[in-house]
């Protein structure tokens, strides 16, 4: 069992949508984009899919996490060529490659697509609270739920079971 904070898939939808405009501002502007620029908008998007592969681990989700890995990689290309060029006396205006950008778009496509479809088939339950009785005190402490008269006749291997499946 493993708890999952739901608030990372929150922020990740949040920096795609954001990043799909990276492709479209690129197209609508009169000037190219600049690479300085690119950078900027990718950096909190990077630490969300960090904390999304980190998130997933153990999930069901493969393709889901190939495409964040693929697009992380993009987005460390593009730190790459920015550091590559910092030094330079130009590098404020050192434009972004469509081909770049064209590749970032698809990749965001792929990551879109194959999290849509893996999620619908996640296990994920809220239990409410009943009674007394919290789903996390349970998960933490499940052993101790039984009836004294109960745990008297369960085995050892029962009761350590139970504190395993946690």
């Amino acid at each position: 069992m493993k708890g999952t904070e739901l608030a990372i898939f929150y922020h990740v939808g949040k920096c795609i949508a954001g990043l799909g405009l990276l492709e479209t501002m690129s197209s609508s502007m009169p000037q190219p984009m600049k690479l300085v620029e690119a950078v900027r908008l990718l950096n909190g998007p990077d630490y969300w899919l960090k904390d999304l592969l980190t998130e997933t681990e153990g999930l069901e989700m493969p393709d889901t996490r190939a495409a964040v890995i693929t697009l992380r990689g993009t987005i460390r290309r593009f730190f790459a060529d920015l550091l590559a060029v910092l030094n330079t006396k130009d590098a404020h205006n050192v434009p972004v490659d469509t081909s770049t950008l064209s590749r970032f778009k698809a990749e965001l496509d792929i990551l879109d697509e194959a999290f849509t479809r893996e999620c619908k088939h996640l296990d994920v339950f809220t239990v409410t609270p009943k009674g007394l009785y919290s789903t996390r005190a349970l998960i933490q402490r499940a052993e101790t739920k039984f009836p004294p008269n109960l745990i008297k006749v369960m085995s050892e291997k029962t009761i350590s079971d139970t504190k395993r499946s946690r």
